[in-house]
């Protein structure tokens, strides 16, 4: 097995040594893959198919960028992106985070407005379906089926069964009154 996969490594990874491993009842070739932890800076590896470094398998663990030791000492609730719960880690007297106040208070508006405009088009979609539901029983295919069910058996010329048909169908449609 070839160790050369300096062409096929993500991003951060170095290393690609070959490593057999007795898996699940039979031996599995992986590679072995070296990073950094972003956070305190120690050597992680991980084993990984050839599959996995290509693209063409799942892997996790190719998107690791802390080893396990400082996963475990920093708790999950503490994340470096912005919380959207109320309960956030930020103490309301932090000026980083609250020195755009204007544009906040923008953001605020134009969220509300844009509230208040889907709450308006929810109730005209209310009332669109109830309007459609309406011209949906006028303009059933029952009334129809009835109609063509009391033509006489016997064949008709075109002209005839067209002049039954207008005759048996009282309602029009929309776009045919006028």
């Amino acid at each position: 097995m070839t160790t050369d996969l300096t062409g096929l490594i993500p991003h951060g990874w170095t290393g690609g040594e070959a490593v057999t491993k007795w898996w699940r009842g039979k031996f599995i070739h992986l590679y072995r893959l070296r990073k950094n932890c972003a956070q305190c800076g120690r050597e992680m590896t991980i084993d990984v198919t050839k599959a996995a470094i290509v693209g063409e398998a799942k892997n996790a663990g190719l998107h690791l960028v802390r080893c396990s030791d400082c996963r475990v000492k920093t708790p999950r609730d503490i994340m470096s992106r912005p919380s959207v719960r109320g309960d956030s880690p930020v103490s309301a007297t932090d000026t980083s985070v609250l020195q755009n106040t204007d544009e906040l208070e923008a953001l605020r508006a134009q969220n509300e407005m844009f509230l208040r405009s889907i709450q308006a088009l929810q109730a005209q979609n209310i009332e669109l379906n109830k309007q459609l539901s309406a011209l949906r029983s006028k303009y059933e295919l029952q009334p129809a089926m009835a109609a063509l069910s009391k033509l006489p058996p016997e064949p008709l010329t075109m002209a005839q069964s067209t002049a039954l048909l207008a005759k048996a169908v009282q309602n029009k449609m929309p776009w045919e009154q006028k």
